[in-house]
């Protein structure tokens, strides 16, 4: 279909169009600035085994650069925003985290890179003791850069466990730890989110941070533990494209497409332990008899212990209603 060129230009510069085309003018000019775009080209170009460390690098070295550029560019969208209620700003999404306690804005995620903008108050963490939130700790899975553009007088408490992977017998796992720290506007941390975890203690004022995040680094994982005991109390999943095809699998099932779902390919074993796990219990509830050998395969080598002992109990459990 041809759209005629008067129309076109209306859309573009007078329509509807016109947000969405400075939304991606705002965004590219955003990822142009040099130290955006040092970062993400690092990113690009890293591959093969110090893909993940070059990265790493490359963000330690954004966030030692003048980064107030990022708050002033998102001030300017978020006024742009509520003086026209049509303007689109080019961040990704503004969320609330863990109940309101913190307010989070991801202004970029490409090429690996995630950079998110986060505020936290006094009343904010006042509020969720008095909700009672807070009773578990989670741990991340991923590795997280923070960069704290206003902290008077904040504490955060980093929080350390075990470390884990997707082979850990995660009912294993302990919290084991915390400690306090003193952060002021300027400092950075890094929390590594397979055995830190960084929570706010205290701050006399709104603090604002930048949180970067290394998405190759993602263990696909996280772990939540009781904050008072240190017992590991359970996992979840966040992989985005694991969780998908988790979704599918159990919809092929409900949809009465169980003969379809036993003969699609497993998942492969480098893969989140849970979408192993998962596939095989959904192939069981539809076709226990043809899910014998994908169980077998699971018992015998998969890398997850947790997904081994899972199998074998279920491979048990079919040979006792065959008997």
């Amino acid at each position: 279909m041809r759209i005629d060129a008067g129309y076109r230009d209306f859309l573009v510069s007078d329509g509807p169009l016109k947000y969405l085309v400075r939304k991606l003018e705002e965004m590219k000019a955003f990822r142009s600035t040099p130290s955006i775009e040092a970062l993400l080209s690092v990113a690009r170009d890293s591959s093969g085994a110090r893909h993940v460390e070059a990265i790493d690098e490359a963000i330690r070295q954004f966030l030692s650069t003048d980064t107030s550029f990022v708050l002033e560019s998102l001030k300017k969208w978020i006024l742009e925003a509520v003086e026209d209620d049509k303007a689109l700003p080019p961040f990704r999404d503004a969320i609330e985290y863990d109940e309101g306690l913190f307010h989070n804005v991801n202004i970029l995620k490409r090429d690996g890179i995630s950079i998110t903008a986060s505020s936290i108050s006094e009343q904010d963490i006042a509020a969720s003791r008095e909700r009672g939130v807070g009773t578990r700790v989670v741990f991340s899975g991923q590795r997280v850069f923070f960069k704290f553009l206003k902290a008077d007088n904040a504490v955060v408490t980093i929080w350390e466990c075990d470390p884990f992977s997707d082979a850990s017998e995660f009912g294993a796992l302990r919290c084991t730890g915390s400690r306090d720290v003193r952060v002021s506007a300027g400092d950075t941390l890094e929390v590594d989110g397979t055995r830190e975890s960084l929570s706010f203690g205290s701050c006399e004022s709104t603090a604002v941070f930048l949180q970067v995040e290394n998405v190759v680094r993602d263990v696909g994982t996280s772990v939540a533990f009781h904050r008072e005991t240190g017992a590991f109390m359970e996992t979840y999943p966040t992989d985005r494209t694991a969780l998908r095809r988790m979704v599918m699998c159990s919809a092929l099932k409900h949809m009465g497409a169980s003969s379809r779902l036993a003969t699609l390919p497993a998942p492969a074993r480098e893969g989140p332990f849970y979408l192993r796990w998962h596939f095989a219990r959904e192939t069981v509830a539809a076709a226990p008899e043809r899910s014998v050998a994908l169980l077998e395969s699971l018992a015998e080598d998969d890398a997850s212990p947790t997904v081994r002992r899972a199998a074998s109990a279920t491979l048990t459990m079919l040979a006792k209603r065959r008997a």
